[in-house]
């Protein structure tokens, strides 16, 4: 009955792994729990405050008596000595017992009285070795949770930036199309056509560009999480705290227009606190909006 819940433990133990290990689809605090599980510079710092618990004991063990025991066997080709040569065979010293085989072994022991308070310094100084790999992994581990979740809200600000180009690509496909109908019927000249197609390629180029950082930006978190698997391809899940934008005039000033500020975007773009991150997010949330409000597309590119 023992082996048989044991068989069952190891079974659930494992399944649960596989099924971790397989995911492809978290939420921002799955992908902080499976970072700090496997990311290698937090098994790095887990290991060297391991080493600075072992490093404790040993420094413990240098103050209490020691007894040494040793042994060793020597076999030669030839015969030799036992023990070394000395004095003259002519003055009756006589030649010393020889043999192929020879073994020894020998018992020591060792009692630290004092040393100068060395052994009370080694275990203080293995106490503060212990205590800066607590520290560093501590700080590790903020640092991972920092920086995770900076990139995890990147991911959703380039998701609804991606949105906004596709958006742009897809009105500025149909505004063409109307133009090219304008142009049959002659009531627009075709220089207005040509600065469509460019608007399109513009747009089209854009969303590129933010597909690729999207796809560099998933790379990164892998990274972070400790995914090992280059091939392997994750999202990110759950709902996203969101900002009333209307609610909030004074974060992100506007236009007498009511748009926000393009020079605003930037400033939060350059930001690293994960407030700044939400409300870039919800900068395109608000963008994508005005843009199928107004149902116009030039709002993109000024």
């Amino acid at each position: 009955m023992k082996k048989l819940l044991i068989f069952i433990s190891l079974l659930f133990v494992s399944s649960t792994a596989y099924a971790e290990m397989n995911k492809t689809s978290y939420t921002l605090s799955d992908a902080i729990e499976f970072a700090v599980k496997n990311n290698p510079r937090i098994i790095q710092s887990s290991k060297d405050v391991e080493i600075g618990t072992y490093g404790i004991s040993e420094a413990k063990a240098n103050k209490m008596p020691r007894l040494d025991f040793n042994s060793g066997a020597t076999r030669y080709r030839y015969a030799s000595p036992i023990t070394p040569i000395s004095g003259s065979p002519l003055k009756g010293s006589g030649f010393p017992e020889f043999a192929s085989n020879i073994y020894d072994f020998g018992v020591s022991f060792i009692l630290p009285l004092y040393r100068g308070g060395r052994l009370d310094a080694g275990v203080t100084i293995a106490e503060i070795k212990k205590s800066i790999a607590e520290d560093m992994l501590r700080m590790s581990k903020q640092d991972l949770i920092y920086n995770l979740t900076n990139v995890y809200y990147k991911i959703y600000q380039l998701e609804k930036l991606l949105d906004a180009n596709e958006a742009s690509v897809k009105q500025l496909e149909a505004h063409k199309k109307n133009v090219e109908l304008f142009l049959q019927t002659g009531t627009v000249p075709k220089v207005e056509l040509l600065k469509i197609e460019v608007e399109l390629a513009h747009a089209k180029r854009n969303a590129l560009v933010v597909k690729n950082s999207l796809e560099s930006t998933y790379e990164l978190l892998k990274t972070l999480m400790g995914i090992d698997d280059i091939n392997k391809k994750i999202s990110i899940a759950g709902d996203n705290p969101v900002w009333d934008l209307h609610k909030s005039p004074q974060i992100f000033p506007r236009d007498n227009k009511g748009h926000i500020f393009e020079g605003q975007w930037h400033q939060h773009s350059l930001a690293t606190d994960v407030v700044a991150a939400f409300a870039w997010y919800n900068c395109y949330d608000f963008k994508l909006a005005q843009v199928q409000k107004d149902n116009r597309v030039e709002y993109f590119y000024q």
